[in-house]
C-alpha cells in the first residue's frame, strides 16, 4: 500500500544525477589557470602557498573537493557499517582542505587546522545524518545497517590510506624507484616517487566512495556515477604512460565515445523514471480518491445506521403497530449483515 503523502523523488534524482556529473566536470577548471605563477590573488587577498605553480595548487584542491562530495554522497545513502568508516575520509579531506587553503593564508598552526577540520567534520555528518532522518522518517537506520562481511577490509582499508598518504611524502625527495617485495615501481615520468604514489592514491580516494555508492544504490542515477569512475581509470591509464606531461586534460576525449553512451544511458532512464514517476502519482491519485468515496460511503452508512438505530427505539416505545416494527428490525438487520457485524 502507498501512502498518499508519499512524495515524489524524480525531481531530487534529476538533480543528484546533475550534482554528480557536475563535481566531475569541475575538474577541468584548473586547466584555465596561469601556470606561470605560484601566488594567487583572490578579492584582494594574496594567498602563497608551496606547489609549483597555481594550476597545481588549483588541481590539488579541487581534486579533493570532488572526493568530499561523492564521499558525503556514499554516507548518505549507505546502509552499511562501513559508512562510519567514511567520516574518516570525509575529516581527512576537510583537514587537507583546511591546511592547503587557510594554513598558509594565515599561518594556521597544526593544532587550529585540526579542530577547524574536526568542527567542519562533524557539521558536515550532522547535516547529512538529520537530512536521512527526516527522509527516512525513522532514527532506525543509524543502527541498523546491511552486513556484509566485506565491511570490515574496506573500513581497514579507508583508515589506512590517509598513514600511507603521510608515509610516501616521508620518501626522499629525489628517489626514483621503489623496490617492495620484488617488485619495482618507477616514477613514470613524474619529478619523483612521492609525487607519482600521491597522485594515485588520489584516484583511489575517488574510486572508493563512488564504487560503493554505484553497487549499493539501486536507483537510476547511479549510472551517473560510471563518468567519474571511468574518468578516473583513463587518468591512472595516463599517469602510468611515462612518455605523457598532461595530466587531467585530454581524459575527458580519450574517454569521450564510454562518457557518451553513458549520458545516452542516463537519459533513456530518465526518461523512464519520469513516466514511472507519473504513473505512480496517478496511482497515488486514484487510490486516494477511492479511499475518500470508500470513508465517505462509511461515513453515510454509519450515519444510516445510527438513525435507524434511533427509530427502532422510538417506535419500540411509542408504536402499538408490530409489523412496522418488525419491518424496520429487518431492514436494520440486513444492513448490520451488509456491513458485517
Amino acid at each position: 500500500m502507498i501512502a498518499k503523502n508519499q512524495k515524489n523523488t524524480f525531481g531530487k534524482e534529476v538533480w543528484l544525477a546533475l550534482i554528480i556529473i557536475g563535481n566531475c566536470l569541475i575538474g577541468l577548471l584548473h586547466l584555465p589557470v596561469d601556470p606561470q605563477f605560484s601566488t594567487l590573488h583572490v578579492l584582494g587577498y594574496e594567498y602563497h602557498h608551496d606547489f609549483v605553480n597555481n594550476r597545481a595548487f588549483v588541481w590539488f584542491t579541487i581534486c579533493h573537493l570532488q572526493i568530499l562530495v561523492y564521499t558525503m554522497l556514499c554516507f548518505y545513502f549507505s546502509k552499511r557499517r562501513v559508512k562510519w568508516a567514511l567520516s574518516f575520509l570525509m575529516y581527512w579531506m576537510v583537514y587537507t582542505l583546511v591546511w592547503d587553503i587557510f594554513q598558509w593564508a594565515n599561518g594556521n598552526t597544526v593544532l587550529m587546522t585540526q579542530s577547524l577540520s574536526i568542527l567542519l567534520t562533524i557539521i558536515l555528518i550532522g547535516v547529512l545524518v538529520s537530512r536521512k532522518i527526516k527522509r527516512e522518517g525513522s532514527k532506525d537506520h543509524i543502527f541498523k545497517f546491511k552486513k556484509y562481511k566485506s565491511d570490515v577490509f574496506i573500513a581497514i582499508l579507508i583508515i589506512f590510506l590517509p598513514y600511507l598518504e603521510k608515509s610516501i611524502f616521508h620518501l626522499p625527495f629525489d628517489l626514483r624507484e621503489l623496490h617492495i617485495l620484488g617488485l619495482t615501481i618507477s616514477s613514470s615520468g613524474f619529478p619523483n616517487i612521492s609525487s607519482f604514489l600521491g597522485y594515485l592514491l588520489l584516484k583511489v580516494y575517488l574510486l572508493l566512495p563512488t564504487l560503493l555508492c554505484f553497487f549499493e544504490v539501486k536507483k537510476w542515477w547511479r549510472y551517473a556515477l560510471l563518468i567519474p569512475i571511468l574518468l578516473a581509470i583513463f587518468q591512472i591509464r595516463t599517469a602510468l604512460n611515462p612518455d605523457t606531461e598532461d595530466l587531467d586534460t585530454y581524459e575527458v576525449i580519450q574517454a569521450l565515445p564510454l562518457l557518451l553512451s553513458v549520458l545516452f544511458l542516463l537519459l533513456f532512464l530518465s526518461r523512464t523514471a519520469y513516466y514511472q514517476s507519473r504513473m505512480m502519482r496517478l496511482y497515488q491519485t486514484t487510490y486516494h480518491n477511492l479511499e475518500v468515496l470508500v470513508h465517505k460511503r462509511l461515513q453515510n452508512r454509519e450515519a444510516f445506521l445510527k438513525t435507524t438505530k434511533e427509530k427502532w427505539q422510538q417506535l419500540k416505545t411509542t408504536s402499538s403497530d408490530e409489523q412496522e416494527l418488525l419491518d424496520l428490525k429487518q431492514h436494520l438487520e440486513r444492513e448490520l449483515k451488509k456491513q458485517g457485524r
